[in-house]
């Protein structure tokens, strides 16, 4: 019974035995021999019983894990476990049931209050990426947030310093060597501040571009990247699908050609186009073929055999004298 689990077999066997000792049964009683001792069909059908019912098992026979027959039926839809469905199993397998549940509830849970929090932390997520915060300027901002709402004075001391650099950064604060003209009487200070806020304007907008342009940058070397990978990966699954189709020996050399994939790359680096993958793919096709080929079993000589040997060897020696003739000939 290839392919059929322990529970059909037996449940085949028990049909069998049912024919044969409904058979058996009416032969002895036409025959007279009521009252004999058990028969062989009930001797095999009290040892069935006995392995399915041994009081000592730890198996549950209506679990599912241990029951071939059950497990294998095929469920496209499965609901909540109901009550009755619980308790047709054994204790054992209700307790790791109720165990499983409690922990899926839990888990349903915190999941739920994550993805609540991730909902709420989104916009700020985005405001940082769009304004390129870190972190630590994230935290100085929901700190004075906080002082705003709660210490008034100390937000105004927290927020001297930055106000002091905001006077700088927004050109209302003249560098040395405009207070140095200023003084010296070559340009008025009020026109000073406009060079020195026009001057500021312009290094802003340029720090802005070059990180304008960074960001940039790095998203093309990532689709480049990306890109590069894709590439090497469509080379490597059409070499791999040839080897399989031309070389038989392909499965003894498939563990050792991925070992050293790995170690070249780690070594040497990620090829850097589609000709160098091909070519760091025959290489080490090549160093394995070498490899297994001195495992190969070597082919044994075959000794030629002469015409004149073969027809004095088909000839059998009915005498003593013939078979030392034909000794002496060979």
């Amino acid at each position: 019974m290839t392919g059929s689990s322990p529970e059909t077999e037996i449940q085949e066997l028990e049909t069998v035995l049912d024919t044969t000792d409904a058979n058996f049964t009416d032969a002895s009683s036409s025959s007279g021999t009521e009252g004999a001792k058990p028969s062989l069909i009930d001797s095999v059908r009290a040892v069935i019983g006995d392995k399915e019912q041994s009081p000592g098992s730890e198996r549950d026979p209506i679990d599912p894990a241990v029951s071939p027959v059950t497990a294998a039926k095929p469920e496209t839809e499965l609901g909540d476990l109901t009550e009755a469905e619980l308790k047709s199993y054994g204790p054992k397998t209700q307790r790791r049931i109720n165990a499983l549940l409690a922990d899926r509830h839990d888990l349903t849970t915190k999941l739920s209050t994550f993805e609540g929090q991730a909902k709420q932390f989104e916009p700020v997520a985005q405001r940082a990426q769009q304004f390129r915060l870190t972190t630590e300027e994230q935290l100085i901002s929901f700190e004075l947030g906080g002082l705003l709402k709660t210490n008034p004075e100390a937000a105004k001391a927290r927020l001297a310093p930055i106000m002091a650099k905001l006077e700088e950064l927004t050109g209302n604060v003249l560098p040395p060597d405009l207070q140095e003209r200023v003084a010296l009487g070559y340009i008025s200070e009020q026109d000073a501040k406009e060079l020195n806020v026009t001057r500021t304007r312009l290094a802003r907008n340029e720090g802005q571009t070059a990180a304008e342009r960074e960001d940039r940058a790095a998203e093309d070397e990532q689709r480049t990247r990306t890109a590069h990978v894709n590439d090497a990966r469509d080379v490597g699954n059409n070499w791999e699908t040839a080897k399989k189709a031309s070389d038989p020996d392909w499965p003894l050399k498939q563990e050792r050609v991925a070992e050293l994939i790995k170690l070249e790359v780690y070594e040497k680096g990620f090829p850097k186009a589609k000709a160098d993958v091909q070519r760091m793919l025959d290489g080490i096709y090549d160093k394995v073929s070498k490899e297994v080929s001195r495992f190969a079993p070597r082919p044994k000589s075959v000794r030629a055999v002469t015409a004149n040997a073969s027809s004095r060897a088909t000839a059998e020696p009915k005498t003593a004298l013939e078979a030392a003739r034909l000794a002496l000939a060979r």
